[in-house]
């Protein structure tokens, strides 16, 4: 078994580089591709640039794949990933079942957990929220990610992440969705106060280039899901202070955020699925084919060609 990441002494890890976000692939009988699924983990972890990757994030995954899954997926990704990569795994922060599923992740091999929430609220109001989350997250096994959107309202403040980073030991880092560079600039600063190493990870697509030049530990964008060539670029560039170029990339993007950006949670979604898969980076599943018109399919098949962002295409 390769292995894993070597988390930092202490309960926390420190996250940096380009994670490359991955789509479950699945068999025409809705299982999953573990071949596939192994052959894409070994691929992406060899590509420069990329310090890891992440499974389980899409929400169409996290509804089809149970526990026992993916337990499984993420033994066949820890064992193809090269040495040193580092394997996170997207869960939902507010699952009854958390703690045993990701004690599981752990004997996996998996060096950390992305926990996302249906809200950001952070008041005493009742819910699934990200205050209930709180009460039990020093109690997880593996260091926690809490994934963010400022898409979502109301939206935690940065004196309340800096409280929360400050509080909990088990919080590794932040990644924050969205476009909204105020708000990232302010937590991204707030953050880096903290007396203790907190990851601050972009997750935006819009404004990636503007929170890469304010400051960011690494990537966790939805774009690497079919772009991870040019993600991984991006970030490096940036890294070694190659502005103009990496302003050109991320410009050269932008005709894929635009449409991104227009359509619904599930129509966006089955368009960043049908990307990866014109990229042979997964497979397409049935609940995507029924949110992916033959029009839309058309307008992002045309829309990644006329970005130049083709390769290994189908």
């Amino acid at each position: 078994m390769t292995a894993p990441f070597q988390v930092p002494t202490g309960s926390n890890m420190y996250i940096s580089g380009m994670i490359a976000k991955t789509f479950c692939p699945f068999r025409s009988d809705v299982g999953i591709d573990v071949e596939m699924a192994t052959a894409l983990a070994k691929q992406l972890s060899e590509l420069p640039g990329v310090s890891g990757l992440a499974i389980n994030t899409a929400q169409t995954d996290q509804a089809q794949i149970n526990a026992e899954a993916l337990y499984k997926l993420a033994c066949a990704t820890r064992r193809s990933l090269i040495e040193g990569k580092m394997l996170l795994v997207g869960v939902d922060g507010t699952s009854r079942n958390l703690r045993k599923e990701i004690s599981s992740f752990r004997t996996a091999g998996v060096d950390g957990v992305i926990c996302s929430f249906q809200s950001n609220d952070l008041s005493n109001a009742p819910g699934p929220t990200l205050k209930a989350f709180t009460s039990t997250v020093d109690e997880l096994a593996l260091p926690v990610i809490v994934s963010l959107d400022w898409n979502m309202s109301p939206a935690a403040s940065a004196e309340e992440l800096v409280q929360l980073a400050e509080s909990h030991p088990k919080i590794a880092g932040f990644q924050f969705g969205g476009d909204s560079v105020l708000n990232y600039d302010q937590c991204y600063y707030a953050l880096k106060d903290v007396d203790r190493p907190v990851s601050v990870l972009t997750a935006s697509n819009g404004a990636l280039f503007h929170n890469l030049n304010t400051g960011s530990d690494g990537i966790l964008s939805s774009l690497s899901f079919f772009a991870p060539h040019e993600i991984a670029k991006l970030h490096t560039m940036t890294k070694e202070g190659r502005f103009y170029e990496a302003q050109a990339l991320h410009c050269k993007l932008a005709p894929v955020v635009a449409l991104l950006e227009e359509l619904s949670a599930d129509e966006r979604e089955a368009a960043y699925r049908y990307a990866a898969y014109l990229h042979k980076l997964t497979t397409v599943a049935e609940t995507e084919k029924q949110a992916l018109n033959e029009a839309l399919a058309s307008r992002v098949k045309s829309t990644l060609k006329g970005c130049g962002v083709m390769w290994n295409v189908r």
